[in-house]
């Protein structure tokens, strides 16, 4: 199959043609000129084809493209810029808002439950320090009973 496309295509008239068409042989100069001539530049576009500028370096563009030739074009183009930039500016200041909000919510919300943690770590403390006061208590009271138990033996040794 590549022989017969090789065959087919690698002709005497298919190379003579490769080097006509762009005019290297016979040289035609009209050809290689056209080829490398440079293209014709496109005027300016008009006003109604400028973007409305939204970043700083663009605007600082704009305003010096403005100061050298206002338009009412322009006009309009720079107020919808700041129409834009307004809203995006106010609907930020509303976030950060929101979001001041949120972590003045979270730190209280930490603080209750640091505080809780604590004072559930207290009730903790509290409770076996009771635990250790009734042991203490029943430790004295077996220790009394056993005192009196003692000592009513060594009275009836001595006396019974």
């Amino acid at each position: 199959m590549f022989k017969r496309a090789w065959e087919a295509s690698f002709t005497v008239d298919n190379i003579v043609h490769a080097f006509v068409k762009p005019g290297i042989w016979p040289i035609d100069s009209e050809i290689i000129m056209s080829k490398i001539r440079k293209p014709i530049l496109l005027p300016k576009t008009p006003d109604h084809d400028v973007k409305t500028p939204l970043t700083a370096k663009a605007i600082r563009k704009f305003t010096i493209r403005f100061q050298k030739s206002p338009s009412k074009e322009r006009a309009e183009k720079a107020s919808k810029a700041l129409q834009i930039l307004a809203a995006e500016k106010s609907i930020i200041l509303h976030e950060n808002y929101g979001l001041r909000e949120a972590l003045v919510l979270e730190q209280k919300k930490l603080k209750a439950v640091e505080f809780q943690a604590e004072k559930d770590r207290l009730q903790v403390l509290e409770d076996e320090a009771k635990e250790r006061r009734k042991i203490q208590r029943a430790a004295n009271a077996l220790k009394k009973k056993e005192e009196e138990e003692v000592a009513g033996w060594s009275t009836e040794w001595v006396f019974g």
